[in-house]
């Protein structure tokens, strides 16, 4: 037990220690923005596997204080279900224990960043049928692209802050790059879905044969809403499927336990001679 607690007393420091280095190192990094703003900062997710790195950049985690907070918590859940589990003995078994949850702890940041990931690319998938006709009447209105980005993505910050994070890095690259199309395929990259996608296709079409942007736009949000639907009606039509097993395990089961439950004991009893 003195191993183990000096293990967590460690790992709590280094942790400690993480979070004022990188403290100090976003005040200095504030201090030279000015005199090096060419150079943007390296996204904090950069160590982590291909598929991690995915699902932060689809979740919109961009803030720099987030990856002492992810190394932190892998850290401080390692150690602290490795402290919970130590053994008393010198058993093989128990230490093998003791290092399995330990590996456990430290994957449970990456399970909540993949589930974060998921929720907002549900999120978006029900959010861009509006997104659409809200771009389309802002361009109907005499807006530009450009106007009408920063736009919506103040608007919906409070209810999608993910999703406006994402309209938000898509105005900066359509600042930059040559051209539009570049910017939306980038988008399209960074949220894996068929809709963003489509759109990236409409910019192509609009800046390639000068096709109407604000209506495509109000066809393709027509189109995505009634995909949308049928999703939400398949995923209802299989609900009755779904429930038929603990419907019969918690209701069904328990219900003809407590009605034939007692003429079963009975006929049980008769046959046994009892009285």
């Amino acid at each position: 037990m003195t191993l183990a607690t000096t293990l967590l007393a460690l790992g709590l420091a280094l942790s400690a220690l993480a979070a004022v280095q990188q403290g100090w190192r976003q005040r200095w990094l504030r201090r030279l923005r000015p005199l090096n703003s060419s150079r943007s900062a390296k996204p904090w997710w950069l160590p982590l596997p291909a598929a991690m790195q995915r699902h932060a950049q689809v979740a919109a985690l961009t803030q720099p204080w987030l990856g002492t907070a992810f190394w932190s918590a892998k850290a401080i859940l390692a150690v602290l279900a490795a402290w919970l589990l130590w053994p008393q003995t010198s058993q093989v078994s128990e230490y093998s224990l003791a290092i399995v949850a330990a590996v456990i702890g430290q994957m449970l940041p990456d399970v909540v960043l993949r589930q974060r990931a998921q929720k907002t690319l549900r999120d978006s998938r029900a959010q861009l049928p509006e997104l659409m006709q809200l771009l389309a009447l802002c361009l109907e209105a005499g807006l530009t692209l450009d106007q009408a980005l920063p736009r919506l993505a103040r608007e919906i910050k409070a209810l999608q802050p993910a999703l406006a994070s994402h309209l938000q890095h898509l105005n900066d690259d359509l600042r930059v790059m040559s051209a539009r199309r570049l910017a939306f395929a980038r988008l399209a990259e960074r949220i894996p879905l068929e809709d963003f996608r489509q759109l990236s296709w409409l910019i192509s079409q609009a800046d390639d044969y000068g096709t109407p942007l604000a209506a495509g736009l109000r066809e393709l949000g027509q189109h995505s809403r009634s995909l949308y639907l049928l999703e939400v009606e398949e995923r209802m039509a299989r609900v009755p499927g779904q429930m038929a097993l603990p419907l019969m395990l918690f209701i069904i089961l328990p219900l003809v336990v407590v009605l034939a439950g007692p003429a079963l004991v009975m006929l049980l009893r008769q046959l046994g001679g009892g009285a």
